[in-house]
């Protein structure tokens, strides 16, 4: 079963598809960038979201054309990513000490993911 907001985004782009002016995906990400404050990685993520949309109204035959998201580029004016952290491994050990069994384990293959030998 699907969410209701995917239900929703879908419903919504099934009914804008046949009136979806190329612009208006610029437009778009240029309001939420300058109202919201995003980071370009959040408005990267948008834009997938958005191209996802059309292309699955594409393939349920709801839309016919070009991906009208596909050239849009990301506002000039959106803030840069800052640093992001990440735990180095002596910490991510120490956490499923504090957890319960099973959340121990879902949080040990998580942390763990990616980790590699040095």
């Amino acid at each position: 079963m699907k969410s209701g907001a995917i239900t929703f985004a879908i419903a919504s782009a099934n009914s804008a598809c046949e009136n979806f002016a190329p612009w208006t995906p610029v437009r778009m990400l240029r309001a939420i960038a300058k109202e919201k404050d995003f980071t370009t990685t959040t408005l990267q993520h948008i834009k997938s979201v958005l191209s996802t949309i059309f292309t699955y109204a594409r393939n349920e035959g709801a839309f016919d054309g070009a991906n009208p998201v596909d050239k849009v580029l990301i506002p000039r004016h959106a803030r840069e990513p800052g640093e992001t952290h990440a735990y180095d491994l002596s910490q991510v050990l120490q956490i499923p000490d504090l957890l319960p069994l099973l959340a121990k384990s879902l949080v040990a293959t998580r942390g763990l993911r990616g980790v590699t030998a040095r």
